[in-house]
């Protein structure tokens, strides 16, 4: 018989208000088999769950926990948690595995992602944490339930709000069985609470107060008020937006051209690839506002991308400017294109002009500004953008964990060129070519025709 052990070394950080203490025990309350909580950025959910899976398994004998985030690398940061709560002597780590062992009880916590839904069924297990839930598929809460029929295992849901999707629904299912347990007068066996940004008091008021002036209101009360929105994304209605059929384009190097765009003058934007990511063009017609063009490679040298983004412009009568990210080595990249004959402005990503960007592009999908084809890479990273918030309130935009937002930035750069150009006429003004004949390189670019 395993001896109960010393409460004393499990020495989890002390909770900063009633709040998260009650999330730090939602494991362990009697009676309770389901806590939501709707969470706004910075309240501390990821390590007030990581006390309460500990706090149940260091409790419980030969039992199994699960930590459940929406892909890999977020389990990791569960496990970082718990490592850091449990005492290291009575803690058995597989990293490769991702699961910790109580040597002295024999529990185990596994860390899970949700990419694969069905890989959640199976064992019976005592206990779950759901991870920013909002951003899962309904079937990884079905799946996991079925493993919790036999041992009635407690579950605990957090997240920041995502829209009104099926985590909205089961708030609300929560909440419901809330108000009829107190009318009942029973313990509710489902607890919903939301927990703002402002009940961790460790957030600074001016923090608060820079994201509610730079934030959209909309965004404010999601991600900080943890209120439901119609829209959870960033960007909002740019499905009411799109004017083709479903375009089909998959591999490594896809492009495609609305055919009716071979007249048009465009603005193009130009994401250029770091390391893992895709170097992505964007075309837009300035006439139409639509957008009647994009390519999108990887793993390609920068000459060879620069000679395909010059490729790229020959589908259209006109290129004005071609707005690119310049930021890093995108400087090199102003260099070369120098030679390729093409009008071109750098921009520097920074988070004010980046935010700017992202609002210019919200406003433009809120007012119908611009026109996108149906091509499911752009609508999937218009699904998942996301806004984390600094320690100081500074908004940083990128794509979800794991994800790309390489189509997002050509698009911004695209609108912010069509911003300029779609409303003025102008002449754009070429450097300088001396004395007329063409160096290596130069050539290297202009000589397509055979290509």
């Amino acid at each position: 018989m395993v001896t109960a052990p010393n409460t004393v070394l499990l020495k989890p950080p002390p909770a900063h208000g009633p709040k998260q203490q009650f999330i730090n025990q939602a494991l362990i309350t009697p009676g309770v088999n389901e806590v939501w909580v709707a969470c706004g950025t910075k309240f501390g959910k990821t390590i007030a769950a990581s006390v309460a899976i500990s706090s149940a398994a260091w409790q419980k004998e030969n039992s199994i926990y699960r930590w459940v985030a929406p892909i890999y690398t977020q389990s990791k940061i569960g496990l970082s948690y718990c490592q850091q709560i449990l005492p290291k002597p009575e803690t058995d780590t597989n990293n490769s595995s991702m699961e910790l062992r109580l040597r002295h009880n024999g529990t185990k916590i596994q860390f899970y992602h949700a990419q694969n839904p069905v890989s959640l069924e199976g064992y019976g297990i005592h206990g779950y944490v759901f991870d920013e839930a909002a951003k899962m598929k309904e079937e990884a809460y079905s799946s996991a339930k079925t493993t919790t029929t036999v041992t009635r295992g407690p579950m605990v849901f957090i997240s920041t709000p995502w829209g009104k999707n099926w985590f909205y629904r089961k708030c609300m299912e929560a909440r419901e069985e809330m108000l009829r347990a107190k009318h009942e007068g029973r313990v509710p066996s489902k607890i919903f609470i939301t927990a703002r940004t402002e009940d961790n008091p460790f957030v600074p008021r001016e923090a608060i107060e820079i994201a509610r002036r730079s934030l959209s209101a909309r965004l404010f009360r999601q991600f900080f008020l943890a209120e439901f929105e119609d829209d959870g994304g960033v960007f909002t209605n740019f499905r009411e937006c799109i004017y083709t059929d479903d375009i089909d384009v998959f591999g490594d190097f896809v492009q495609w051209c609305d055919p009716s765009a071979a007249g048009a003058q465009v603005v193009i934007g130009a994401d250029w690839a770091k390391t893992v990511d895709y170097t992505c063009f964007v075309a837009i017609d300035i006439a139409t506002r639509k957008v009647v063009g994009f390519m999108r490679f990887h793993k390609r040298p920068y000459t060879e991308a620069i000679k395909n983004l010059v490729r790229f412009t020959r589908n259209f009568k006109e290129t004005m400017c071609a707005y690119h990210d310049k930021t890093g080595v995108g400087v090199a990249i102003d260099d070369q294109l120098t030679f390729t004959n093409l009008p071109f402005m750098g921009i520097t990503f920074s988070n004010a002009s980046k935010a700017e960007m992202v609002a210019n592009l919200m406003t433009a999908f809120e007012q119908k500004l611009i026109m996108i084809p149906r091509w499911e890479t752009l609508l999937s990273e218009l699904d998942s953008f996301e806004v984390t918030t600094g320690a100081m309130g500074t908004m940083h935009y990128a794509a979800a964990q794991g994800g790309h937002d390489d189509t997002i930035a050509a698009l911004m750069l695209a609108n912010s060129a069509l911003s300029y150009y779609g409303n003025i006429n102008m002449s754009v003004s070429y450097a300088d070519e001396g004395s007329g004949k063409l160096t290596d390189l130069e050539r290297y670019y202009q000589d397509l025709g055979e290509d």
